[in-house]
């Protein structure tokens, strides 16, 4: 009885040494930084975690998964936001795909199979006319799609998601940020399963 006893206070003991251990392996100025000016989130009620990043980057492609696993344990008090970056050409190309496809709700239907058309079958949907055919075979109306490519809520979005990459000052992708008040990425936070163990570090220090 006594050995069961000694063994849950080193099980409880190692527990905490663990979660200590991993408060100071996550530090401001270099696994994150602390944002000088707080960015406005969607709601006060909720912290918000956004991460930015492009169909087209080989390590968005890769933290997907961890990301997606991440994100169904999330508490009901996170709000998670996808956010295409935008830099000109096909990546504006591929953010208007988003918001298009999130129009007609099949964004979320179609969110792996694009990843892997542009990494693994060597699409590379760089204008209009690839992608909708591309959607069209994935089951999207075509005609639907077109009209929510060519409207003014589509439109919105793009100019809301380039207003927070700015206010975010996004460099690079996939970037994270949480709450309007901090930002890091893959080489910051030290790796794919990092990244979320950082996100998680943050989310419970709004809690606090």
């Amino acid at each position: 009885m006594r050995n069961l006893f000694l063994a849950a206070m080193l099980a409880i003991t190692g527990a905490f040494s663990g979660l200590a251990l991993a408060n100071e392996q996550f530090i401001d100025g270099k696994n994150f930084v602390s944002l000088r000016n707080q960015v406005a989130t969607q709601s006060a009620d909720k912290i918000e975690v956004i991460e930015f990043f492009w169909y087209g980057c080989g390590w968005c492609e890769q933290l997907e998964p961890a990301v997606k696993s991440w994100e169904k344990r999330l508490a009901d008090d996170v709000n998670f936001i996808r956010v295409p970056a935008m830099f000109g050409g096909v990546w504006d190309l591929h953010a208007q795909m988003f918001y298009a496809l999130e129009a007609v709700n099949a964004r979320a239907d179609l969110h792996d199979a694009i990843f892997a058309a542009l990494h693994k079958q060597n699409k590379r949907l760089s204008n209009l006319k690839e992608i909708t055919a591309f959607v069209s075979e994935h089951g999207v109306d075509a005609d639907e799609f077109t009209k929510a490519w060519n409207s003014f809520s589509v439109k919105t979005n793009l100019q809301k998601a380039k207003r927070l990459a700015i206010s975010y000052q996004i460099a690079s992708v996939p970037t994270m940020a949480v709450n309007g008040k901090y930002s890091f990425d893959i080489s910051s936070s030290g790796g794919l399963v990092e990244t979320t163990q950082v996100a998680d570090f943050l989310i419970q220090q709004e809690r606090n």
